[in-house]
C-alpha cells in the first residue's frame, strides 16, 4: 500500500507548491504522474512547469500531446486527466479534485487540495475517510505562518 500525503493549500497556490514537490520527488530519482480532474488545466500547468523558474524547468510531457506519445515512457513527469502511467512512476499527484480507484502501483500518492474551496475541502475529507476505511494511514501536511510544511496528522 502506498503512503498517502494530503497537502492543504492555504498560503500558496498549486502553481507555487507543485513544482517544489515535483523537484523533491525527482531528487529521489522518482518518476511522477500528475493527474488532474480536467484536461483544461493541464496545458496551463505544462506551460508553468517549463517556465516557473528563470534558469530552470521541469521536463515533462502530457497526455494528448501527439509529439510526445512515443517518448512517454522516458518522461520524468507525466501530466494526465486519466489513469495512464506510461513512465512507471513511483509518485502520483492528484490535483483539482482528481481521484483514482487503484493506487497499488505507486509508492506515494500526494493529494493536493485548496483549503479556500469548500467543495475541494469536502472532497479531501471524503477521500481521507475512504482511505482510513481501507486501512491506509494518510498524513496531513499544512503550511505554517513561515510557509514551511508541517505534518499535522
Amino acid at each position: 500500500m502506498p503512503d498517502y500525503l494530503f497537502y492543504h493549500l492555504e498560503r500558496q497556490g498549486l502553481h507555487d507548491v507543485l513544482p517544489r514537490l515535483l523537484e523533491l520527488s525527482l531528487q529521489r530519482d522518482w518518476r511522477c504522474v500528475v493527474k488532474s480532474s480536467a484536461s483544461t488545466g493541464l496545458e496551463d500547468l505544462s506551460a508553468h512547469l517549463w517556465s516557473y523558474k528563470e534558469h530552470s524547468f521541469l521536463a515533462h510531457a502530457r497526455a494528448g500531446d501527439a509529439t510526445m506519445a512515443e517518448h512517454a515512457a522516458m518522461q520524468p513527469i507525466w501530466l494526465t486527466d486519466g489513469d495512464d502511467c506510461p513512465n512507471a512512476a513511483q509518485v502520483l499527484f492528484l490535483i483539482d479534485g482528481a481521484i483514482v480507484e487503484t493506487t497499488h502501483a505507486y509508492e506515494r500518492v500526494v493529494y493536493i487540495f485548496d483549503g479556500q474551496d469548500d467543495a475541494a475541502l469536502q472532497a479531501a475529507r471524503a477521500f481521507w475517510k475512504k482511505l482510513n476505511e481501507t486501512g491506509a494511514s494518510p498524513t496531513y501536511w499544512q503550511q505554517n505562518e513561515n510557509g514551511a510544511w508541517e505534518k499535522r496528522g
